[in-house]
């Protein structure tokens, strides 16, 4: 789901299922890092999304390294979404 970020630039929102997949994680495991504040997410009503730049942060500060959107832009998978250099 694209949104407007404070710079005008449209931004992808991903679902819990879809951070789940690209991480290799389960749902559960997902709403507790959103939960715990590590992993950062931004409600619409009812729903948790996390924006991909929010993800893409997270990563970088598992791993020290920065991470990279690949193609596809929608993530199917863990290997669809983020490589690292």
């Amino acid at each position: 789901m694209p949104v407007d970020d404070s710079h005008g630039r449209i931004e992808t929102l991903l679902d819990l299922d879809e951070v789940s997949a690209a991480l290799g994680i389960s749902r559960r495991t997902t709403e507790r890092l959103v939960a715990s504040g590590e992993l950062l997410a931004v409600k619409v009503r009812r729903l948790t999304r996390v924006r991909a730049s929010d993800l893409a942060n997270y990563l970088d500060r598992l791993t020290g390294m920065k991470a990279v959107r690949t193609y596809p832009s929608v993530p199917r998978g863990p290997d669809d979404f983020y490589r690292t250099r």
